[in-house]
């Protein structure tokens, strides 16, 4: 008996360490996803602390302000702001560097009794600096062009006609000759085309597209051949807007329209 009881006593020693390893793996296992558990929100509080607050600055426009873009308009390196309003007033910000800008007025951009509606930032007339090309809307339609003349001044306004009531432009180099070009949207609801000679002025190429009281136009290469295309608009009602794409052949022109589904046409 006493041999039996010995050899139990021999095989049961074995089990308490392997038991005891047991437990302390359980016991780890709870220990690290307890700390797993109480350090995810302090890191997801901690990431939440870390974004960037935001204070508020307030430029006066004046009345009825219709766009805005951005753009370095001094040549300084930073970005400033010009906005336009229905009276065909510039306000333009120059900023310092420090949140905080100068302004300064351009009054009597359009002709009376004309709205203007829009606006774009880019150099016109390759000398460097950025001008400015603003879609204002008469009988006529035009596109008013002001360079750039350094030292935060720019020239007289040089208009050119498209369509009536031009709604809105764009510059972007169109036709691949390494001079920017200017695409305005107008009442007629086509993009008119006003092709850069390469020193500053502008022939007006054609008309594109169909639609509706269209409106807000942008150039962007779509097809990836390397050419601008153009995108515009169209506020429909009973919501039957969509946006209609024009894209570029290549050949200082655009081809004509084919449609697609999801409120969508597209020139191909």
């Amino acid at each position: 008996m006493n041999k039996n009881i010995c050899s139990r006593r021999a095989i049961s020693k074995p089990q308490k360490p392997f038991a005891v390893t047991v437990w302390r793996l359980i016991v780890t296992g709870l220990l690290v996803s307890a700390v797993v558990y109480l350090t995810l929100p302090i890191s997801k509080h901690a990431g939440a602390a870390s974004q960037p607050a935001y204070s508020k600055l307030s430029l006066s426009v004046g009345g009825s302000p219709t766009a805005a873009k951005i753009g370095d308009l001094d040549g300084d390196g930073r970005n400033d702001i010009a906005v336009v309003d229905l009276q065909g007033s510039l306000q333009l910000f120059f900023g310092n560097g420090a949140g905080s800008f100068d302004r300064i007025s351009l009054d009597g951009l359009a002709p009376s009794s004309s709205n203007a509606l829009d606006l774009d930032i880019g150099d016109l007339n390759g000398d460097g600096r950025n001008d400015i090309a603003v879609a204002f809307s008469s009988q006529t339609g035009a596109v008013s062009v002001l360079f750039n003349q350094g030292d935060r001044a720019f020239g007289a306004p040089v208009n050119y006609n498209t369509c009536s009531f031009s709604k809105g432009v764009a510059i972007g180099d169109l036709d691949q000759d390494g001079d920017n070009d200017l695409a305005d949207i107008s009442q007629c609801n086509e993009a008119g085309i006003l092709l850069n000679n390469g020193q500053g002025g502008f022939a007006f190429n054609n008309a594109y597209g169909n639609g509706y009281a269209s409106r807000s136009i942008a150039l962007a290469d779509f097809n990836r051949d390397g050419f601008k295309d153009i995108a515009y608009l169209n506020n429909g009602s009973g919501g039957n807007s969509n946006v209609t794409v024009l894209l570029n052949n290549g050949m200082r022109a655009l081809a004509p329209p084919s449609s697609i589904g999801c409120g969508i046409i597209l020139m191909t």
